[in-house]
């Protein structure tokens, strides 16, 4: 029943023809653990949207690209939106968000050996905070305009400037900055902490080009599928797989 039932929600869902029932993603060439070339079918949040627009009819094709050229793209609609990623309001005005398909704490990383504590963002105006360039942070951290940011292209160059005291702190995803501190940085990694407490939770999205082709129909669509694949326990076989 379960099964016919899928079958008769797919058949219904949408009228887009064949070629229209392929969507095209970018991402981040890594985003290690949420996503990656070079992860176990391309990480988690890659095997969750695909399953999902499965669900619904629908082939996922990936293009694996520098996070900047991923946004210009999509935005342009050469591609159909984009994989695991923050809301922003200044991205929210060429893309539409799914619902969520995840989240990710987000922190602040220090070295051991400096004595830095916080327990607001205004303890904190002294100190040169590491960010990179593309990226979303909540909007608790944005707003606070009285931080020292300083832009890299790249976390993985953040942490070299942490390591070199160039600056204080890097923020970043909590499972992010673990992973590259595990595969990138392990003679370094035991010389870096969390500091808590964390700034904010963010939840993940896929983000449609409004300059895609019937870009409502693909988000209403995917939003059903991830609903299927939520109900019937395959999220969760998904996320326990990688390691969540």
């Amino acid at each position: 029943m379960k099964n016919l039932f899928y079958i008769l929600l797919i058949s219904i869902l949408s009228t887009l023809n064949a070629n229209e029932k392929i969507i095209t993603l970018a991402n981040e060439t890594t985003w290690a653990p949420h996503y990656g070339k070079e992860l176990n079918n391309g990480g988690y949040t890659t095997e969750i949207i695909s399953e999902a627009m499965k669900r619904v009819g629908y082939d996922i094709k990936i293009k694996w690209l520098p996070w900047n050229r991923a946004v210009t793209l999509a935005t342009k609609g050469i591609y159909d939106g984009l994989g695991a990623c923050y809301y922003n309001d200044k991205r929210a005005k060429n893309f539409v968000y799914s619902n969520t398909i995840g989240d990710t704490k987000t922190v602040f990383f220090k070295l051991k050996k400096t004595k830095i504590n916080y327990k607001s963002l205004k303890d904190l105006k002294d100190f040169k905070i590491g960010t990179s360039t593309g990226y979303a942070y909540p909007k608790i951290f944005t707003d606070a305009k009285f931080l020292k940011t300083i832009n890299s292209p790249r976390l993985e160059i953040n942490i070299k400037k942490l390591l070199k005291n160039r600056i204080d702190l890097v923020i970043g995803s909590k499972k992010v900055m673990q992973h590259y501190l595990n595969t990138k940085f392990p003679n370094d990694k035991d010389k870096i902490e969390i500091l808590e407490p964390s700034v904010d939770s963010m939840p993940l999205y896929v983000a449609f080009s409004k300059k895609s082709k019937n870009y409502k129909q693909k988000v209403k669509d995917f939003n059903i599928g991830l609903d299927i694949i939520k109900k019937d326990g395959t999220f969760e076989k998904i996320l326990k797989k990688h390691g969540f």
